[in-house]
């Protein structure tokens, strides 16, 4: 097996499968072949994009690892069934079923997709009322990939979607009266929970939503004393994954059953009083912008569709380096073709987009999550880095840094990119580094001017996050005429289901510019951003950018001096969301300002 960075994806699966102690049949069973598996692993196959994001989920990698941007055909069918879902979300149910049978006709006959034309017309079927179809639908769907499920007496290894129809069949099969049937569905799925290894960020969507529909079969009040406590202990490690995630999956159910567990227990009120406060706070938080339901309800929405179509970006990067389609195409492709490529006109295969990439600097970016690691330890590592220098523990983060150095492939320049921010971003924190020497440094990381900002519509990750920091630097600076226009920094945000589609993104956007626009005393400008963001972190159930979005919200009103009662509620609520995080400097600053109302 090759060990270069072109088949850093097939290694990588490899490598999660042996630690999982996985053969390969587990994998790749009712996804592909032994052999297309075997070649994947090997480096002598890319993958069509459905079979690695299954493969990956399978082994509990975050989908992400296997490439964001994906050929013209791949990216039309993947924004396809998201609009498919957004119609079922929004209960247009009529124009899904027309969507799913052109969608049907249209895309290949194979497995993964049959799949889905069956999850979904289970669903359909599943709001009309027709539960007995609805039923037939879901297990249609699973057995696609995974036949006799129900007579396992454990699940090594499933995705994300996977659990899902499961979730599925036990819910109609409740509803159908066959309690034990379903409850046996939820305990399989809650095994795996238990003897998984896979990354939080997969598990983060099963495990929550397992123990809360498990308890509403088992009966709060039925249980006994030790299943009390063994139910209260799965609740209290469901909500430490969601802070551990910054998720809010099935925080009130999860927050209302330990509240039940205790009183159950005999615990006095002093004992649930926080878990009270809490819920209360995020009810009214929820009521407030109209999010009454379960997100993950019946499927894990905004998990798996922050994608771009890789055509444009290869357009745009070649005007950005001044190329001419000759110049890009050399020796390795036609003029001819590249020309189709960059006006959108053809769908490149995996090996085009990486060789144009290559000749335009994104080496490693085709199949890229930040990094090009040699194994799924490298993506660990950099996860510990974030928390590290999240909660300031800076020398572990400086240790770390060191470590995934070894971990990447010193020939791919964006490795290089990522490992020399990490360093000037850890100086300027800890103050080694003035800002407008972080500014000078940063800038020279990226592949455009500053002043440019504004020309181009698609930054990689990385960019982005170079240039947060470089904002960060600007606001130090109190340089606030330099930081450019918000709409500027957002040109690939084209409407509301885009903000969904790259919250992680836009949460992080908008948290900098609320604040920067705040603090400018553009407090109209700050509001709009900040409510923006509350709402599609109160949407898609994360809270990662959220107490500072509620407190930066309640923050101008008070520079204004004309705080309301709504004010106050939103900083409470930020407050508790602070506490739930263990953010204490973050809750001495809440509470001081209201103290000051």
């Amino acid at each position: 097996m090759c060990d270069t960075y072109e088949n850093y994806i097939g290694r990588t699966i490899r490598n999660g499968r042996i630690r999982l102690g996985l053969n390969v049949n587990d994998v790749c069973y009712g996804i592909c072949s032994v052999a297309v598996y075997s070649k994947i692993e090997c480096g002598e196959y890319a993958g069509g994009i459905h079979v690695l994001r299954a493969l990956c989920e399978r082994i509990g990698i975050n989908k992400d690892r296997c490439g964001t941007y994906l050929a013209q055909a791949e990216y039309d069918e993947m924004m396809d069934r998201l609009y498919i879902l957004e119609d079922i979300r929004d209960g247009m149910t009529d124009r899904a079923r027309e969507r799913l049978a052109c969608y049907e006709k249209m895309y290949k006959d194979i497995p993964l997709n049959r799949q889905y034309v069956s999850f979904m017309r289970g669903r359909l079927a599943e709001l009309r009322g027709s539960d007995t179809e609805a039923l037939e639908y879901y297990e249609n769907a699973i057995h696609q990939t995974m036949p006799g499920y129900e007579k396992r007496e454990r699940i090594s290894c499933m995705t994300i979607y996977e659990a899902y129809m499961m979730f599925g069949v036990a819910r109609i099969k409740r509803k159908l009266g066959d309690e034990a049937e379903a409850y046996k569905l939820y305990k399989l799925l809650l095994m795996y929970c238990m003897g998984s290894k896979v990354e939080k960020w997969n598990l983060v969507c099963i495990y929550p939503k397992t123990i809360c529909e498990m308890t509403d079969i088992i009966g709060i009040d039925k249980v006994g004393i030790r299943g009390v406590n063994d139910m209260l202990e799965h609740c209290e490690k469901a909500l430490n994954m969601l802070v551990d995630t910054s998720r809010l999956y099935y925080i009130r159910p999860i927050l209302r059953n330990i509240i039940s567990f205790k009183c159950r227990l005999g615990n006095n009120d002093d004992d649930i009083k926080d878990y009270k406060e809490l819920l209360a706070a995020i009810e009214k938080l929820f009521h407030k912008y109209g999010h009454e339901r379960e997100l993950f309800e019946w499927y894990p929405y905004y998990v798996d569709c922050g994608f771009y179509c890789v055509n444009e970006l290869i357009a745009e990067r070649r005007n950005m380096r001044g190329m001419s389609i000759e110049e890009l195409a050399g020796n390795i492709q036609s003029s001819r073709n590249v020309q189709r490529i960059v006006m959108g006109q053809v769908s490149p295969s995996y090996n085009t987009s990486k060789e144009l990439l290559d000749r335009l600097g994104l080496k490693g970016v085709l199949r890229s999550d930040l990094i090009v690691g040699r194994g799924i330890a490298a993506y660990d590592t950099l996860d510990k880095i974030f928390d590290y220098i999240a909660m300031r523990k800076f020398e572990d983060a400086e240790r770390l840094i060191s470590q995934l150095r070894t971990m990447l492939y010193s020939n791919v320049e964006i490795n290089n990119i990522v490992l020399e921010y990490l360093e000037i971003w850890l100086q300027m924190l800890k103050g080694e580094t003035k800002a407008s020497e972080a500014v000078q440094k940063l800038e020279r990381l990226l592949p455009f001017k500053y002043s440019e900002i504004g020309k181009y519509k698609y930054f990689i990750k990385h960019e982005r996050m170079i240039l947060m920091v470089y904002i960060d630097c600007l606001c130090k600076m109190e340089k606030y005429e330099a930081i450019p226009d918000y709409d500027k920094m957002t040109l690939w945000i084209t409407d509301e289901l885009s903000k969904k589609q790259f919250a992680s993104a836009v949460e992080s956007l908008d948290m900098r510019y609320a604040n920067w626009y705040g603090n400018a005393g553009r407090y109209e400008e700050s509001d709009k951003i900040a409510e923006e963001g509350i709402g599609i972190e109160v949407e898609c159930e994360r809270m990662h950018c959220l107490n500072t979005l509620l407190y930066c919200r309640a923050w101008n009103d008070g520079e204004r001096g004309n705080v309301s009662e709504s004010d106050k509620e939103l900083c409470r609520c930020a407050y508790e969301i602070a506490k739930l995080k263990k953010q204490n400097a973050r809750m001495e600053l809440y509470c001081k300002w209201l103290e000051k109302q």
